[in-house]
């Protein structure tokens, strides 16, 4: 009889059906996939299944048929095996909770032996898709094995949003970071030359200066948007309004998107005069806190600037900032090499509004129409929650 060789391929078998002109006088087939150097002997059964292969290799099928007379008539053929086991997948939902769904090939438990891994612990096999709930960051690596070829995932890294309450728990009590504010109950200040407070708001980088005591977020830019007068008028009266706050809550609140917009908090700011040299910080807060206007962006009082600094012996108060300077700004984040304005004005020069120079002190300007760098200072929503670590290179970002 002449003969032809049929095949069909999984990722680690081939199945080689052999058809014969004639059948009746076979006495038996034979199977080999390496072109003939060795045979597997199937009796008259024209169908064999060659297992455990290699994925993605090709295999130099023959079929051998031998009648009853001793004749023998071959058939050949190429088969190459499927390519390997596809690798799962990961999607996910949720936000402060994140739940992922890992997806395999149909046939987990059956043709296939499906596991996963969850924060480098021990793999553990399921039957179907499952879904992996995470409070907190974390990671998953998934594994498929049809029992010769196994596929692993890359470690797919799970982020889980915080909430400012969240973020309050990283409070810290020595080093960069944030403390419990010291002079107001339910506030909580980044201090430190470098703390973990970096934070991606309106596609920049901006710094976070303060949980608040009713939940928002204090954020200041981290670079400056040039030098401006604080009044052109040579006031210091921040609500008349004066002419930095016209343009920070009119031309530049405008050229920012509108998700970023929608972010803001409109706030009161402490406006009230204080007097320069004071050796008493809870008193100058105080003072502050007499006058408040609300709006969208203003700038840092010269409290949020003092309290900024971890060098609580040397620099914790006006008198004490501006007597230790040099070491003072040197444990402030706040600090930048020019001379930039702030919110405060003194109680004792009408005309006058407080600046920190170059070199990191803190004095009355006694010329508001000066032009100094403007860093905007905001509040971000109660409601917001935040993806990252707050460092440079993997800052918060804030979950829309």
């Amino acid at each position: 009889p002449t003969v032809s060789v049929s095949t069909s391929k999984t990722t680690k078998s081939i199945t080689a059906v052999a058809t014969a002109s004639a059948t009746s006088g076979i006495s038996k087939y034979e199977f080999s996939k390496d072109n003939g150097t060795t045979w597997v002997a199937n009796g008259t059964s024209n169908t064999y299944t060659f297992n455990g292969l290699t994925h993605n290799t090709s295999y130099n099928i023959k079929v051998r048929v031998t009648s009853g007379v001793g004749r023998q008539t071959s058939s050949a053929t190429v088969a190459t095996t499927t390519k390997s086991v596809a690798t799962p997948t990961f999607s996910e939902t949720g936000t402060t909770t994140k739940n992922v769904t890992i997806t395999y090939l149909t046939g987990c438990g059956s043709t296939y032996t499906c596991s996963y891994s969850k924060d480098g612990a021990a793999f553990v096999n399921v039957t179907s898709n499952p879904i992996i709930s995470f409070s907190s960051d974390g990671s998953l690596v998934a594994r498929i094995t049809d029992g010769i070829n196994t596929v692993t995932s890359s470690s797919y890294l799970v982020e889980v949003a915080i909430s400012i309450p969240d973020l309050r728990k990283k409070v810290v009590t020595s080093g960069d970071g944030l403390y419990a504010d010291a002079y107001e109950a339910g506030r909580y200040v980044y201090k430190g030359i470098n703390p973990n407070n970096y934070i991606t708001f309106n596609d920049e980088s901006w710094r976070i200066m303060a949980v608040e005591a009713d939940g928002t977020l204090k954020i200041r830019k981290n670079e400056s948007i040039g030098n401006m007068a604080w009044d052109t008028s040579n006031l210091n009266i921040w609500s008349r309004p004066a002419t930095l706050n016209t343009y920070l809550n009119t031309d530049y609140y405008n050229t920012m998107k509108s998700y970023a917009k929608a972010q803001i908090q409109t706030h009161a700011f402490n406006i009230g005069s204080i007097i320069d040299y004071n050796n008493d910080l809870s008193a100058q807060i105080a003072s502050e806190k007499k006058t408040n206007w609300s709006g969208n962006i203003g700038l840092i009082s010269v409290s949020d600037y003092l309290r900024a600094n971890i060098n609580i012996e040397q620099c914790d108060n006006f008198n004490l900032n501006n007597t230790n300077y040099e070491i003072c700004r040197a444990t402030n984040y706040l600090f930048s090499n020019n001379d930039q304005w702030t919110i405060s004005s003194d109680t004792n020069h009408i005309d006058n509004v407080f600046r920190v120079n170059v070199l990191g002190y803190v004095f009355s300007d006694y010329n508001s129409n000066s032009t100094y760098t403007v860093y905007p200072t905001l509040y971000l929503k109660s409601a917001t929650l935040l993806y990252g670590k707050g460092t440079k290179t993997n800052p918060y970002t804030i979950a829309t």
